[in-house]
Order: structure tokens, then sequence, then C-alpha cells
């Protein structure tokens, strides 16, 4: 039998780009220990750029969609990371987030990470 994966869920506001693309790591970086999700507090659709710069890194987002933070409600989650701002993430639903990890990204520190990871210096 297998190791349990850990479930990581990318929350941010469009759900569109950043969190797509973080999801879309998670699956092809470490896919064999964790399970990846994204979601929005105010879900739109997913950006073309964002399926078209994962793609020039190998990395198929083209069938995700865009979703609703509220479709995890009630799921268990071992890390919980956004990089939307401390008042939008005050939105989403306490039962996504009470009892987990939370990891709170910066723009910045995001795009620094999501480069190192795709550069292999995690």
């Amino acid at each position: 039998m297998g190791v349990k994966k850990q479930r990581v869920l990318v929350l941010c506001t469009g759900n569109s780009c950043r969190s797509q693309m973080a999801e879309g790591l998670f699956g092809s970086l470490a896919g064999d220990r964790f399970e990846s999700f994204s979601a929005g507090t105010h879900p739109t659709a997913v950006n073309p750029r964002a399926i078209k710069a994962m793609a020039e890194a190998d990395i198929d987002i083209s069938r995700y969609r865009s979703q609703s933070v509220e479709e995890y409600v009630d799921q268990n989650f071992d890390y919980v990371i956004t990089h939307a701002n401390l008042a939008r993430f005050s939105q989403m639903p306490n039962k996504v987030c009470t009892g987990h990890l939370r990891i709170l990204l910066s723009r910045r520190e995001m795009k620094m990470r999501l480069k190192l990871s795709i550069l292999g210096s995690t």
C-alpha cells in the first residue's frame, strides 16, 4: 500500500491564473506526494495566458476550470495556500480553513517560488 498523498488547496480571488498554475505545478512536480486543488472566492475563468505559460513548461492545465471555494466546504486539506490579500482571505468559509495550515504568500513570494520550482531549485 502506497503512502497517503497530502491534500493541498491553493486559494485566490478569481482562480484564473496563479492558483491554476500552482495547482498544475504541484501535480507535475510533486504529484506523487500531493493531491492538489485550486479555487477562488470569486471564480472567473482560466486565463489563456496561464494555459500557454504552463504549456511552455510542458504542463497541461488546458482542462482545468475555475472553481469556487464553496465546492470544497467540508473537505479536509493538509495545506491551504493563499496568495490573495488578507481582506479577501477573510471571505473564505471557515469550514475550509479551520484547523488547517494556512500559508500566506505575497504576490512577489508566489512568483519567486513558482520560478524556483520550475527551475528545480526548491
